[in-house]
């Protein structure tokens, strides 16, 4: 019986050819199925063998490629230079590995290009050398990587358009300021008057810039609260009606049940507008818009696609045109400062920098749709959240008056605004001690006989900032109340770690009659109607 097991267990053994050819089979399995695709071709580049995933992604059959020479699967005006490199490797054949050499890009059947990258190995045989291809589709990559690298340039210009912003809001303080003052001085219908205005108008045309500068680079003060959104767009469709012109229809679509966003609602109105106002320069001639909103998951597969992205709820805002559309270079720009496809004179080109600095500053994504000739969609995609909406609030009742008689510990390192704003405060009855530094104004508060009442200093300067100065002043002078002013934008007034609601606060450039209104709220007890926040991502 045992002789029989063993003859029995001996007929079970494999012998040693069909073991290589189990070991085979499952090889060619394991290459058939591999999910990059392989090709192996001969000396003369013809295509003797190919896998399963190279099938799908060139999209032939293996009837169709088979002995044919591997240039098929390029575009026309690689083919030449690719048969030269051929034959270079073909003489001096050795392994290249994946992503070493130049970068190639395929072609499918259908005749679309997409990028690939291609490892190379020589192979002996009984026909002479044969040398396989692996090859890895990295469309997506690719896109990724144009996302990092657009993020990254946006990243770099609203870093220097922040500063560039402080500075001229420094400027443009003293001279709004100065404008103001002097119009104020001035007699009914004197001559100079009109010049001063224009003055006082091409200064606030200016602030407006570097406001949208701010908003571009997500940097620029905002109050968000709980907003519906089908309340903001049914609020501005009458001014985008009259902004798009009767030869363009409107047509507004909200879902009942669309959810609420955390934002300023200055901002969001700000967004619908400049999108409209895109719209319609690209429908010189009329046409259609579509302002739609919706409720929408994204989810892993969105984040795949458009790295990087948090997968959640949100808001889906969508403007659709019918207009000229854009092609993938113009794409590529549209939301740089600056950029604009319009003649010279005909728009700043800071529209949709506005947009996507409004949208990343809010923690969403904006995406462009867009073919040459057939319209244009923006989808905005806003964070969702389940709090309730905040109700309006009331109008404040106007300043009953701007004068006053109490003594103010002015701190500004800039020495023309200081003296501006000294001038103008004094002019109205306040008592300005007047310092350009910290170690000054604490001199002041040392030797100053006399109350002092507030301290009005701004944020960000050389030696000591703003809130070091109110902690220090705050023991020498007990009962001092405190209001901060900047230039500078919520980031850098962040880093000071200033957060808290109740502190007063006025954004440079400031208007002289608007800071005796929050001078006075002060104090008087009226509580700061200014959040500091930074909502930077």
């Amino acid at each position: 019986m045992g002789d029989n097991s063993t003859t029995e267990h001996a007929s079970k053994l494999e012998t040693p050819v069909e073991i290589r050819e189990r070991a085979e089979n499952t090889l060619g399995m394991l290459i058939e199925n591999l999910p990059m695709g392989l090709i192996i071709t001969d000396e003369r580049g013809q295509i003797t063998d190919l896998n399963e995933s190279s099938l799908r992604m060139f999209g032939y059959s293996r009837q169709e490629l088979l002995a044919q020479t591997v240039e098929i699967l390029l575009p026309e005006h690689l083919r030449n230079s690719h048969q030269t490199h051929r034959g270079s490797y073909t003489k001096h054949p050795h392994a290249r590995p994946m992503g070493i050499g130049m970068e190639l890009f395929a072609r499918r059947k259908d005749g679309s290009e997409f990028p690939v990258e291609v490892s190379l190995g020589p192979l002996a045989s009984n026909h002479g050398m044969l040398v396989s291809s692996t090859i890895v589709d990295i469309t997506e990559r690719k896109k990724i990587e144009q996302q990092l690298r657009l993020a990254q340039r946006m990243e770099a210009i609203g870093q220097l358009a922040g500063g560039i912003a402080h500075d001229f809001n420094n400027l443009l303080a003293v001279i709004i300021g100065s404008a103001d003052i002097i119009l104020d001085e001035l007699p009914q219908g004197h001559a100079l008057a009109k010049k001063i205005e224009m003055i006082r108008k091409a200064s606030s045309s200016a602030a407006d810039l570097v406001r949208q500068l701010l908003a571009f680079s997500r940097q620029q003060m905002v109050q968000p609260v709980v907003l519906d959104i089908k309340k903001i767009v049914e609020r501005t469709r009458a001014m985008l009606q009259r902004l798009i012109g009767e030869d363009i229809e409107l047509t507004v679509l909200m879902e009942d049940s669309v959810g609420s966003i955390k934002a300023d609602p200055g901002q969001i109105e700000q967004l619908l507008l400049n999108l409209a106002v895109n719209a319609r320069d690209a429908m010189p001639k009329g046409g259609h818009l579509t302002i739609q909103a919706c409720n929408v998951e994204l989810d892993e597969s969105e984040k795949r696609k458009h790295h990087p992205v948090v997968p959640g709820p949100y808001v889906m805002l969508a403007v659709e045109d019918t207009g000229c559309g854009m092609g993938p270079k113009t794409q590529a720009r549209i939301f740089d400062p600056f950029f604009s496809t319009k003649e010279l004179g005909k728009g700043t080109g800071l529209g949709l920098a506005t947009v996507y600095g409004i949208v990343k500053q809010t923690g969403g994504y904006i995406w462009v749709y867009s073919e040459v000739n057939q319209g244009t969609v923006f989808k905005v995609y806003l964070p969702r959240t389940d709090q309730a909406v905040q109700p309006a609030e009331r109008e404040q009742p106007e300043v009953r008056a701007l004068q006053g008689s109490e003594t103010i510990l002015l701190v500004e390192d800039s020495e023309s605004l200081l003296e501006m704003a000294r001038e103008y405060l004094e002019s109205i009855g306040y008592t300005v001690l007047g310092a350009v530094s910290g170690e000054k104004a604490l001199q002041w508060a040392r030797e100053y006989a006399g109350p002092i009442h507030l301290l009005l200093t701004d944020v960000v300067m050389p030696e000591m900032s703003g809130p070091e100065l109110a902690k220090r002043l705050a023991l020498l002078r007990p009962g001092m109340k405190t209001m901060l002013t900047s230039g500078y934008t919520d980031e850098a007034i962040s880093r000071q770690g200033i957060f808290d609601s109740s502190v007063a606060f006025i954004q440079k450039p400031y208007r002289p009659k608007a800071l005796a209104r929050k001078i006075r709220e002060v104090l008087d007890g009226t509580p700061a109607d200014i959040q500091i926040t930074s909502l930077k991502k």
